[in-house]
């Protein structure tokens, strides 16, 4: 149904699991544990269970943080890495700062969709870290 938006606020592995396929235009990750974001959430494996239950045109968006007051991006790249392998374009928007927030926030995005804002931090092979795996963890 147009227009409607669902929120749930559950454990997202298990979430993903109970999901139907093709549910979803949108799913958004906005887990920590602390102030680190939870890895469960960034592993290859979630993303392949994410695609799952997106809609075509889906997109997942999942709000990570850096890490040293900003200047430390790897987690990004190791998140993106792994949801690029699986999703045909992973690209970044750094959020507005808020001035007394130690660390910079960004709002990845993972998505087959062709769309790519101009602004936006485009990841590929050049750019990706180490994708996580369930194993990793």
């Amino acid at each position: 149904m147009p227009g409607v938006l669902r929120v749930y606020d559950c454990d997202g592995r298990h979430f993903i699991k109970r999901s139907q396929e093709n549910s979803y235009d949108c799913v958004v990750l906005d887990a920590f544990s602390g102030s680190r974001p939870v890895a469960s959430l960034a592993t290859v494996e979630c993303a392949f269970g994410l695609r799952k239950i997106l809609a075509p045109s889906g997109a997942v968006l999942a709000n990570v943080v850096s890490a040293e007051e900003g200047s430390d991006i790897s987690f990004l790249r190791d998140f993106a890495a792994s949801f690029g392998t699986v999703f045909s374009n992973v690209y970044a928007e750094l959020c507005e700062q808020d001035e007394f927030a130690a660390e910079d926030n960004y709002i990845l995005v993972a998505t087959d969709s062709s769309y790519i804002p101009d602004d936006a931090l485009v990841f590929d092979a050049d750019t990706f870290g180490t994708p996580v795996r369930d194993s990793d963890l």
